[in-house]
């Protein structure tokens, strides 16, 4: 903004220090395809690939389901390299985007059918295999929708009150006529404690017709609709931004320490985007951040303290909110973020208004 002569990025997780690779454009390999292997092997050293290439940068999971991963190396190449033989060789000619969001389905048609023959290896008519699967999938997804719904009425439980004892958001998918999903074996263990579910996770799901392995990745396929996205690349688009900031990088210093150890001068506003309150996700190397712990730190700073949270306890006072749309997971929610000083630093707050933003 140009409103700071310096600023100081601190995190204790060490891949925030890649933050200053990113302003320097000095990230090597930056625009390179990874694959879920590499991924896997690399993303604890391997800064582009744990940020760009894990899904919502939460350095844990893949950015790409398996099924799907294939074709998001073939449009890769193609909008990257400007290489199209991987679309070709799965029956795709085009790369154009407008032409891909218009064909949509002729395209996951393709697709699904250059899956089952050339990673599940099914040898028979593929036209015929695919139809079959198909009907397969929805006739075997009827029984198991219908097996849960019975479960949850003879529970006299609500959908809403399971979701809570799951502590997820998925549970609406799992009674649903139009997004059924079936729960993972964690959440099902965890259904079975207090829904009468009799059947064994892998017994409810196995079919003399269709293998276990099979049903999930039909599944999955079937429900794909983002043929046209490359989330990889628009992250890798938006560190190539950062390194418009390389002529003020100088401005900026950058450690990797305990919040409470870093020297904090005179004149300072001290922004603190800490982990969310009861939410899950951000332990790293076995730290768990201490929120108590946060809350009389912050209270006895005499420089600005701005805490952006859901929720602050009744000694901080919120100064603004603003809405924010989450897309990652399977739901969609409206959420609103605020803004929290100390309740004693009000009045500091105001004065400084004009000049924080």
């Amino acid at each position: 903004s140009g409103n700071y002569r310096h600023v100081h990025c601190n995190d204790i997780n060490k891949h925030t220090m890649f933050l200053k690779d990113c302003i320097n454009d000095t990230v090597p390999g930056l625009f390179r395809w990874v694959s879920r292997s590499e991924y896997f092997l690399s993303r604890d050293f391997d800064d582009m690939a744990f940020f760009c290439y894990s899904f919502s940068s939460n350095g844990q999971d893949y950015i790409y389901s398996t099924e799907i991963e294939a074709y998001k190396q073939a449009l890769y190449y193609a909008r990257v390299f400007k290489d199209c033989s991987l679309l070709e060789d799965i029956g795709i000619k085009t790369v154009n985007r407008k032409q891909v969001i218009s064909n949509r389905a002729a395209v996951k048609n393709k697709y699904i059918k250059y899956y089952v023959r050339n990673i599940l290896r099914v040898d028979d008519d593929i036209d015929e295999t695919f139809n079959a699967l198909h009907n397969i999938v929805a006739n075997k997804e009827a029984y198991l929708r219908d097996y849960l719904k019975k479960a949850l009425k003879d529970s006299g439980l609500t959908q809403r009150e399971v979701g809570k004892r799951l502590n997820t958001n998925m549970e609406r998918h799992y009674f649903s006529n139009t997004q059924f999903q079936f729960p993972t074996r964690e959440a099902y263990a965890k259904m079975r404690e207090f829904m009468p579910l009799k059947l064994e996770y892998d017994e409810i799901l196995q079919d003399d017709k269709i293998k276990l392995s099979n049903y999930r990745t039909l599944q999955n396929l079937q429900r794909l609709t983002d043929f046209d996205s490359l989330g990889s690349y628009q992250n890798q688009l938006r560190i190539k931004e950062l390194g418009k900031l390389k002529n003020i990088s100088h401005r900026a210093t950058f450690s990797n320490l305990d919040y409470r150890e870093v020297k904090v001068e005179p004149g300072s506003v001290i922004y603190c985007d800490i982990p969310y309150y009861a939410a899950s996700g951000y332990e790293f190397n076995d730290i768990r951040f201490e929120h108590e712990e946060f809350y009389k730190w912050a209270l006895k700073q005499r420089e600005l303290v701005i805490v952006s949270e859901y929720w602050m306890p009744d000694d901080f006072v919120c100064v603004a909110s603003l809405p924010v749309v989450c897309t990652f997971g399977a739901n969609r929610k409206d959420t609103k973020e605020k803004l929290f000083v100390p309740r004693h630093q009000l009045a500091l707050y105001k004065q400084k208004l004009g000049f924080l933003f």
